[in-house]
């Protein structure tokens, strides 16, 4: 009988992990999503987060329109680019190449 009971529990408890919605959000991450991103793997003073944060808000809407994306992308990245130290610079060509993080 202890068996049966344990049986059905782990079979609700299953049921129940994968009758939770799921939580990832569609589309690309927002300004401040990236612009975190850049901050903790890139060391970004506070002076270079004001302006990534400009140069994101700046090609936002430019970069809803696919046919421009990619121009658009390699402007914006231009203009980062130009915000970073030698090190940093390092490490953002890293970031490219690696592409977006992936989400839980």
């Amino acid at each position: 009988m202890k068996k049966l009971a344990l049986i059905v529990g782990f079979i609700g408890l299953s049921y129940l992990s994968h009758a939770q919605p799921n939580q990832q959000r569609q589309g690309p991450p927002s300004v401040e999503e990236r612009v975190k991103r850049a901050t903790k793997e890139l060391d970004l003073t506070d002076a270079q987060v004001e302006q990534w944060t400009t140069i994101h808000k700046k090609y936002e809407a430019s970069m809803k329109d696919r046919s421009k994306a990619e121009a658009t992308q390699k402007a914006m990245s231009k203009e980062l680019e130009a915000t970073l130290t030698e090190e940093q610079l390092k490490k953002f060509e890293k970031m490219k190449k690696q592409g977006p993080p992936k989400r839980n």
